[in-house]
């Protein structure tokens, strides 16, 4: 019976563990690579009466799903904010590798978290064009529902 107990605690200890050192950003990459052809391999049937369609790509935490517009059509994560401690980090950290401070690339935010609500986007910038949006973190706190709160990344297509 100890075994039992003892095979049990490891097996959880172990999976708990892996589970909060998930490393996220490969699958922004993924998301990314995705975009290039505006996510038509892994977008689901879409629904008629909603411009959102579940994704086919999987995630383990949140809800993924791809929205189709008229001019654009868009990745959508959707975290529980009490689940995305880690994947805000992650989203965080590649945003500072991968844009920040480069040429190509402006980076724009609203708010604070401190306020509950912060939008940061990424711009893509050439020359004698307007910059355009390819990619927004949403961090929304809504104090008295905290079922409402999360983290949200957006990845639009190409």
């Amino acid at each position: 019976m100890k075994t039992a107990i003892f095979i049990f605690a490891f097996i959880f200890c172990f999976v708990l563990g892996n589970a909060q050192q998930k490393d996220y950003k490969p699958l922004l990459d993924t998301f990314f690579l995705y975009a290039e052809k505006s996510f038509k391999d892994i977008a689901g049937k879409p629904n008629d009466t909603s411009a959102f369609s579940p994704a086919k790509l999987k995630v383990d935490v949140g809800e993924l799903k791809v929205g189709r517009y008229p001019y654009v059509t868009t990745l959508v994560w959707k975290i529980p904010l009490k689940q995305a401690a880690k994947i805000h980090a992650d989203v965080q950290e590649y945003i500072r590798i991968h844009f920040s401070g480069k040429p190509n690339y402006q980076l724009v935010s609203d708010g604070t978290e401190e306020e509950g609500y912060k939008v940061t986007e990424v711009y893509a910038v050439k020359e004698n064009e307007k910059p355009v949006v390819f990619f927004r973190t949403i961090y929304y706190k809504a104090e008295n529902e905290q079922e409402k709160s999360s983290f949200t990344v957006m990845v639009y297509g190409k």
